[in-house]
């Protein structure tokens, strides 16, 4: 536990240098879907609006919610809130992809309805693609928490790892920031709306094989569990669908390496040494 603390206390310390140094030139394009969360989305909506980056729009999809969710966005009074009303329940994915196809900023980031950012989140990456200009998708650290602030139970942060990711998730799509893929036909990504769950997961991993991933050690992700009650995370029964992500993304690993490393030739000699 007390390496913990201490590693929380060096990411805050970095998240602090890094937010002083924010790029106000960067634009971000916020995605927000949103389903019956008339309870906890104006939480969210906050958590954007302090942002100490100020350069963003957000877009919230709200996916034809009947309690009044797009009430309470439409009750914020600020031109950087973008509400696309769905006629029809589409699902998760496809409100995801609205966004994204209506997205305008330099680089996309993603908040769920039911989870918050700190105020220094979008600086702090601006700030992290400053220092790595060739960062074309990042993530940051996320505290966990169980129903609300006070139920702190965890942090969550890895060095990116293309197999371990491809064997499990270890990175929230809350935390996950990528540059605009609209106007790059060959690498434009969306998520997959066949799937009911994981879809996240998959998502991340095909960022990381299609653009790499630059680790931004700041816990400025936080991460509900249990807010929302119609949450796809507490629904067991779609807990099947993580063995077939997994074979999917094993299976995209296995092309991804054939292909990159496929032309390699050694220029030199190289001696293998097998000790008896």
């Amino acid at each position: 536990v007390e390496d913990d603390y201490r590693v929380l206390a060096a990411m805050e310390t970095t998240a602090n240098l890094l937010a002083v140094q924010k790029n106000e030139k960067i634009k971000f394009s916020v995605i927000m879907p949103a389903y019956n969360r008339s309870e906890c989305i104006s939480k969210s909506i906050r958590s954007v609006l302090n942002q100490s980056h100020h350069n963003f729009e957000l877009i919230v999809i709200d996916d034809a919610s009947t309690d009044g969710t797009h009430l309470l966005v439409k009750a914020y009074n600020d031109s950087r809130i973008i509400l696309n009303r769905l006629e029809r329940n589409v699902g998760v994915s496809a409100a995801r992809n609205v966004g994204l196809e209506n997205a305008t900023g330099d680089y996309i980031a993603f908040l769920d309805s039911d989870n918050e950012w700190d105020s220094r989140h979008l600086a702090c990456i601006s700030a992290a693609i400053e220092k790595h200009p060739n960062a074309e998708a990042l993530y940051t650290a996320q505290l966990l928490f169980i129903g609300d602030y006070n139920g702190l139970y965890g942090y969550r942060f890895g060095m990116p790892n293309i197999n371990l990711l491809a064997n499990q998730n270890y990175i929230d799509m809350n935390a996950v920031c990528h540059v605009n893929l609209r106007h790059r036909p060959s690498t434009f990504l969306e998520f997959d709306t066949t799937l009911p769950r994981y879809v996240d997961w998959e998502y991340i991993f095909k960022l990381a094989t299609a653009l790499g991933l630059q680790p931004v050690p700041v816990p400025t992700s936080h991460y509900f569990l249990n807010r929302a009650p119609n949450s796809i995370t507490c629904n067991d029964t779609l807990l099947p669908y993580l063995k077939e992500v997994r074979t999917r993304n094993l299976a995209h690993l296995k092309l991804y390496v054939e292909t990159k490393y496929c032309c390699l030739q050694l220029t030199r000699p190289v001696a293998i040494i097998i000790p008896s």
